[in-house]
């Protein structure tokens, strides 16, 4: 709601005038101190009133901060806005490389833990409205812990092994 004052002809016209969209049309109607009526057609008492663009909001659900994984995981939560969600976006660390995430209002991302080393990381998450503004980062912190898979490589299978023979392993 906007609280507007217009200077008359030796009057005031205040009005509450609530803005639920981006460039609503606003219409006035007064009478002067005089007695005159405005038409609002003729005398110049219609008015554009501009909406300001909230930011967005992006929200987590799960996973739950410091969590410990491998494989694969879902990164999942909600977005919100005066306007409307446009996108979200993921990244893990890095915040120069941004990836779409599905979804705008509820949204998701898979994780695959394979691809990164073990170790600690930050994912970040921010969503865009349509109008191009970004809300703030959400971010939390998890842990990949990958078990390492190993594999012989010689001798084969079935092979017996003595004294200074090589074992050569993978992994």
């Amino acid at each position: 709601v906007a609280h507007v004052t217009l200077p008359m002809v030796h009057a005031y016209l205040d009005a509450m005038i609530p803005l639920d969209y981006a460039n609503t049309d606003v219409s006035f109607k007064a009478t002067t101190d005089f007695g005159q009526d405005s038409d609002n057609s003729n005398d110049g008492f219609e008015s554009k009133a501009t909406h300001i663009n909230e930011k967005p909001e992006v929200v987590i659900s799960t996973p739950a901060d410091a969590q410990t994984f491998s494989g694969t995981f879902q990164v999942t939560g909600t977005a919100s806005d005066d306007v409307e969600v446009e996108e979200v976006y993921i990244n893990i660390t890095d915040e120069l490389d941004w990836t779409l995430a599905n979804g705008n209002y509820t949204w998701d991302y898979e994780i695959d833990t394979s691809t990164l080393a073990n170790g600690l990381y930050v994912l970040n998450v921010r969503s865009k409205d349509s109008n191009g503004t970004f809300s703030e980062i959400e971010s939390i912190t998890f842990t990949v812990q990958n078990t390492p898979t190993v594999s012989i490589t010689s001798p084969g299978d079935g092979s017996l092994v003595l004294g200074d023979d090589t074992v050569n392993m993978l992994g």
